[in-house]
């Protein structure tokens, strides 16, 4: 080849491998999968009566094909896989459960009746937190890898989440604070299934009724929940003081930064409620004071904040997420609808 030419090729070169990184480069960068655990049902007069599903990018998928009742009240993913965790009314009693990519997993298959409210994997390792029993007669335990662990009689359990060794859960108990038999509720925390209180901002025993969530970040702890109609925040056991009225549902921590989701009592006249998360304390509200809003549960991905929640309009629910700010409609044809969690992967 002579210079000439060889110079020639390997401009040719250059210029096609310059072409391939630029096509490259303008490709679009894909979008992450939002997926959405939730409930439909067809009567307005008996909510009572819904239906498992879940929405992959806004297509619902439902879990039971039945007409008793079943609820899908937590949702992980792990590579390919799709866990939920739930219940279901088998014709005799409720049934705690996890779907793994539509198959049913059952948990519980005791004669008490019980319920799964939450769901994590670590590794190969899935751990469902299990109520069984009813209401003000439960108790509570998480399921490992086939084998129930008790946290506590009397108790109920809200999330479950593993951070390396341990085994982190939240809920409520049920405790005779008279000795007269009528019990009350108390914030319960469980790590490897022994209790830690949880202190109030001056240092003594929290009074607070329910713990909703939990998230774990390096070795900081968050814990969120409520008293009466005040949400309450605890960074390591310690309140954190929270100003505003509502209810606290759901917490994500993300590095340094804190995801706190729920909603604020409005001002308005008769009263009102608006979807709304803190982040690092600084309030994002979601929806305007003419709707009856709620908010599930919250998930940050690539600095995006993804919000599942819904909307009460005229007696009707309708569930949605908002994706920073913007509404995404999670609908099944004429039937109400209503989500619980929300996870994404990319």
């Amino acid at each position: 080849m002579s210079k000439l030419n060889k110079a020639y090729f390997n401009i040719f070169l250059l210029v096609v491998t310059l072409s391939v990184t630029c096509c490259k480069n303008d490709e679009p960068e894909k979008e992450p999968d939002v997926y959405v655990a939730g409930v439909t049902y067809s009567d307005p007069f008996n909510k009572s009566i819904t239906h498992a599903v879940y929405w992959k990018n806004g297509n619902k998928t439902s879990l039971t094909t039945n007409q008793y009742w079943s609820s899908a009240n937590s949702i992980f993913v792990s590579g390919k896989d799709i866990y939920i965790a739930g219940g279901k009314y088998d014709g005799t009693k409720n049934v705690a459960l996890y779907w793994k990519n539509g198959e049913e997993v059952i948990v519980d298959p005791g004669g008490y009746g019980s319920v799964a409210t939450s769901i994590f994997l670590s590794g190969n390792d899935v751990y469902v937190a299990v109520n069984r029993g009813g209401m003000m007669v439960e108790d509570a335990f998480y399921w490992k890898n086939e084998t129930m662990i008790k946290l506590a009689d009397s108790a109920h359990v809200n999330s479950i989440i593993v951070n390396g060794n341990d085994v982190y859960a939240v809920g409520f108990k049920y405790v005779d604070m008279s000795g007269d038999g009528y019990t009350t509720r108390r914030v319960a925390f469980w790590k490897n299934g022994e209790e830690i209180k949880l202190f109030t901002v001056d240092g003594s025993a929290s009074t607070a009724q329910n713990a909703t969530s939990l998230a774990v970040s390096g070795n900081d702890i968050y814990i969120i929940g409520y008293e009466y109609d005040s949400p309450v925040y605890w960074k390591n056991g310690r309140e954190v003081q929270f100003i505003d009225r509502g209810r606290l549902n759901s917490v994500f921590a993300s590095g340094p930064d804190v995801y706190l989701a729920g909603l604020q009592f409005s001002q308005m006249t008769g009263g009102g409620r608006l979807a709304t998360y803190w982040k690092n304390g600084t309030k994002v509200t979601l929806s305007d004071e003419y709707k009856y809003n709620g908010v599930s549960s919250i998930f940050v991905l690539d600095g995006k904040v993804y919000v599942a929640g819904g909307e009460s309009i005229a007696g009707e629910d309708f569930a949605k997420y908002w994706k920073d700010g913007q509404e995404v409609m999670l609908l099944d044809g004429d039937n109400q609808t209503m989500c619980t969690a929300i996870f994404v992967v990319k």
